[in-house]
């Protein structure tokens, strides 16, 4: 038989037993850990549509996500999956959201306004107040300008704030445009100044945590060094100080990832933590994909990591789709 992590244990046993957020009795608390990445949040939702699928998004206390992951988690809490998976190959392919000319005319190449005010607010509309009315808890992290350090935003009272702090954690430097004013602050990306995902997760002393990333599994290449000196030198013109406080984020990433794969693999004590990544090679889906293929290999395979990771059986490519029929709420 495969062998069962602690965390899908859980998962799985309060499924069986009915239990539900705000009326735990096993004493354990327990986190999804969502990464960011554009494009590749198509990723991350495909292993929350999985994770749906096995009827498990109630065993959560508690979600900690940035970017693409905090929108794919709110779709999470209102409880909904594959149609919020079908945005990224559905919505997003064309050049009202991404648009890399704009940016020789002095635009943003991504439009964030698209996104949040015409598809998820009419086309795939996000059930605003389900997500706020929500036994579990939302953790959505942006990245302070004002402070040059993360801040994390919970217990958000309003549609109007929530939509705010969602679209000032998806603001991707240069390619979403000028920081989100928010709150007397300026925001980019939670990822910018976020160390590690996982990290809001411990500090709130989750004794079981489970971690989407959006990378693939690969060795790190001299290339991405390239790119993030480039933006480093963006983000220092932003503001004295961000592109150094970037770079350190980087570096103190690549440490605690290190880290936090090792941890993965015992089992012995809390806190446990199960990381489900994609294997080197499952697919090429970029922050900027935009080709339909390239998403929907993205897409079989995100799902196949996490049928792998919570059943112990491995990563697997012989996962077989079936079609979705949406309809509009």
């Amino acid at each position: 038989m495969p062998v069962i992590h602690p965390v899908a244990q859980i998962l799985y046993r309060r499924r069986d037993e009915g239990s539900l957020p705000g009326a735990r009795t096993d004493g354990y608390r327990v986190g999804l850990v969502v990464e960011g990445g554009g494009m590749r949040g198509l990723i991350s939702g495909a292993m929350m549509a999985t994770l749906m699928d096995r009827e498990l998004e109630r065993s959560f206390d508690a979600i900690y996500a940035f970017s693409a992951g905090a929108i794919n988690s709110a779709y999470f809490l209102a409880g909904l999956g594959w149609y919020a998976l079908s945005i990224y190959y559905d919505n997003l392919l064309n050049r009202a959201f991404l648009d890399i000319c704009r940016m020789l005319r002095g635009q943003p190449a991504m439009s964030l306004d698209y996104a949040f005010d015409i598809v998820v607010e009419t086309i795939k509309p996000l059930d605003y107040a389900a997500v706020l009315a929500s036994p579990i808890e939302l953790h959505i992290t942006a990245s302070s300008i004002r402070e040059l350090k993360p801040r994390i935003f919970t217990h958000i009272a309003s549609k109007e704030d929530l939509k705010m702090v969602l679209k000032a954690s998806a603001c991707l430097p240069l390619a979403a445009g000028a920081p989100i004013a928010y709150d007397g602050d300026r925001f980019l990306d939670g990822g910018v100044l976020l160390a590690h995902p996982i990290l809001p997760a411990l500090e709130d002393s989750c004794t079981h945590i489970l971690v989407i990333r959006t990378r693939v599994n690969s060795p790190f290449r001299a290339t991405t060094l390239v790119g993030q000196r480039l933006m480093a030198g963006y983000l220092q013109h932003v503001h004295l100080g961000l592109g150094t406080a970037y770079l350190h984020t980087i570096k103190r990433y690549r440490q605690l990832q290190q880290h936090f794969q090792e941890v993965s693999r015992q089992q012995e004590k809390p806190p446990f933590i199960l990381e489900v990544t994609c294997p080197a090679g499952a697919h090429e889906v970029t922050r900027f994909t935009q080709d339909r293929g390239v998403l929907l290999q993205g897409l079989r395979a995100g799902y196949s990591a996490m049928i792998g990771a919570i059943d112990g059986g491995g990563y697997s490519d012989h996962v077989y789709l079936r079609p979705t029929v949406f309809t509009r709420l």
